[in-house]
């Protein structure tokens, strides 16, 4: 009987190992992609500090007058300062806060100098605005 030899492959036991380094390399992989997708929104949250894309439009009533308030801002009221309506660039606009209702977003133009302190801008429409004031305007 003819003595029987050791038939392996040159380099088996490399490419053995070499397999199960990539299998463990894909599933740590597979595994942080898995995480990843999980904090999608956390990862993704994009903040914008101007008026670009916001569609929260207020919607004045048809007549109203100065001592009129819409909104309220940290528990003070919010006056508008007439009925014109500014056409203003939304880029232009910073947010300067939110509402108390959480429904609207306040801003201040950088187009209009000037006019700092207690004016702010509720988005009406796209582009836009209508002025409003802490203290009430005269009639």
């Amino acid at each position: 009987m003819p003595e029987t030899q050791n038939e392996t492959i040159p380099g088996a036991k490399w490419a053995v190992r070499l397999c199960a380094a990539l299998l463990i390399g894909f599933a740590f992989v597979t595994a942080f992609a898995g995480y990843d997708k999980l904090r999608l929104a956390q990862l993704e949250d994009v903040e914008e500090p101007t008026a670009v894309g916001d569609a929260a439009f207020f919607k004045p009533p048809g007549k109203f007058d100065s001592g009129a308030v819409f909104v309220k801002l940290g528990g003070q009221p919010l006056h508008p300062t007439g009925t014109e309506r500014y056409a203003l660039r939304d880029a232009k606009m910073i947010r300067a806060g939110i509402d108390d209702s959480k429904a609207f977003r306040l801003y201040k133009s950088t187009e209009r100098g000037g006019r700092d302190g207690d004016f702010f801008f509720l988005k009406v429409a796209p582009g836009q605005y209508l002025e409003m004031s802490r203290e009430r305007m005269a009639e």
